[in-house]
């Protein structure tokens, strides 16, 4: 749907729009976030691990199920989430969503509202 996408809030929340249904998610404990990372991390190594002829496996279900189990912990109300990863639409997928999430986990509470990857570009660049 045109409504769907994802929003980086200055406030750090997150928003993620499925289907015109808004899921606002809060900033997750370190001990939540641990664990989205380390769930990323897996799906990378079972990419690596399952490359063949030098192309890349389709992380398109293990990304879906990841975003849904994020979506479902971490929104203020889940209603309206579908129930199954393979019903959630393939924008989901994009394996840098997830590596944008965690930038804005580990962001400031007060942050300018750029996109997590921009601060962490600015954080990381020498002068």
């Amino acid at each position: 749907m045109a409504d769907d996408g994802i929003e980086f809030a200055e406030n750090g929340t997150i928003t993620v729009t499925i289907d015109g249904r808004a899921f606002r998610l809060r900033r997750p404990t370190v001990g939540e976030q641990l664990r989205w990372s380390e769930a990323l991390v897996e799906i990378g190594r079972w990419q690596r691990d399952n490359t063949a002829d030098g192309l890349l496996p389709d992380v398109s279900m293990q990304m879906a199920s990841w975003m849904r189990d994020v979506i479902a912990a971490l929104a203020d109300d889940p209603t309206g989430l579908p129930e199954q990863p393979e019903d959630m639409p393939a924008w989901v997928a994009n394996p840098m969503l997830g590596a944008e999430m965690r930038v804005a986990w580990r962001s400031l509470p007060l942050a300018n509202g750029d996109l997590p990857s921009e601060r962490l570009r600015r954080a990381t660049s020498t002068p």
